[in-house]
């Protein structure tokens, strides 16, 4: 068995913390980030000079998005399949041991912090669906599981590994400063699967689009979405939504702009009958700051812009096609 690690990062304190532990006992460490339209694990670049270790970001597949959809071992609170999700990152590291001389996998989990994929049985089974048994460290909650191949071999000193457990983060925080954080405020990106809210968006997409299209599930997170028909609308809440929305729209969506007003860009995906369109340009003018009941709405469609005439519309009708509202 080799000196040398991979260590799954998450981007905050517990997976930092366990490539310090490792580092610390002379083993080599490269550490790999997975991320996907619902969540980012990548490292701030200060953290990675900081403990100077090789590191790579990935990007999750359509099987992940398979997966998603049906989940073996099902949902937590909301759409967030946790327990297929971390197996899901263990098998593809497990493919990438070969790779870069890798032994054994270093994971920054901490027992009973997360109630759906951290309590102990979770732990054992996401261990063994992976195929990692025995190669799988745990440095943070070590002491409380059995000795893994690395240990038992002493490439891994037992004794300098950890015995945490539960929620808190006051061990945590109390490592990290010996790293002197000053240089280096690590913080998790978070996964947007948990929120309910997101769920119903990519409900909507599951069964009036194309839910493999990663542009369609990026754009997922930015602006209210609306569903008219087979239209689907998006407008925008702010500048940086705007450029989030024109970054990540399709190639052959329409994109609505009032000129030279305060005004969300809108974009218009699906069917483009002239229903929709009208449709799209009365929202943009509701949620702008035009001071007029009446405005002309520009649409964008590749090289070619038209004209819609936009008419005030009342609360009720936005929210009557508001898709988490009537989700």
């Amino acid at each position: 068995m080799t000196k040398k690690a991979l260590v799954l990062i998450s981007g905050g304190l517990d997976s930092i913390i366990s490539l310090n532990i490792i580092q610390k006992q002379g083993i080599e460490c490269v550490g790999i980030s997975f991320y996907s339209p619902f969540f980012s694990n990548k490292l701030p670049k200060e953290a990675k000079d900081k403990f100077n270790f090789e590191y790579h970001e990935i990007e999750v597949g359509d099987d992940y998005i398979d997966m998603l959809k049906n989940p073996p071992h099902g949902y937590g609170t909301s759409m967030n399949p946790c327990i297929d999700c971390k197996i899901y990152m263990m098998k593809k590291a497990k493919e990438l041991m070969e790779k870069y001389n890798a032994s054994f996998i270093v994971s920054g989990e901490v027992l009973g912090q997360r109630p759906m994929s951290q309590h102990k049985e979770a732990l054992l089974e996401i261990e063994r669906k992976s195929g990692l048994k025995g190669i799988l460290v745990r440095p943070l909650s070590a002491l409380y599981l059995e000795p893994t191949i690395p240990e038992i071999e002493g490439i891994i000193d037992r004794k300098k590994l950890l015995a945490i457990e539960g929620r808190g983060r006051k061990t945590q925080l109390g490592l990290i400063n010996n790293f002197d954080n000053r240089d280096f405020s690590p913080v998790g990106g978070g996964c947007i699967l948990t929120d309910k809210l997101f769920k119903k968006k990519f409900d909507d997409l599951v069964t009036n689009g194309d839910p493999t299209n990663l542009a369609s599930l990026y754009i997922l997170k930015f602006g209210r979405h609306f569903r008219y028909g087979n239209s689907k609308i998006i407008v925008g809440r702010d500048k940086s939504e705007n450029e989030c929305l024109i970054k990540y729209k399709n190639e052959n969506d329409y994109v609505l702009l009032l000129p030279n007003i305060p005004a969300p860009t809108v974009i218009l995906q699906g069917e483009k009958s002239r229903e929709a369109l009208k449709f799209a340009a009365d929202l943009l003018l509701y949620y702008s700051d035009y001071d007029s009941d009446i405005a002309d709405i520009e649409c964008i469609e590749g090289n070619n812009k038209i004209i819609i005439k936009a008419n005030a519309i009342e609360k009720e009708m936005v929210d009557c096609y508001n898709i988490v509202i009537n989700r």
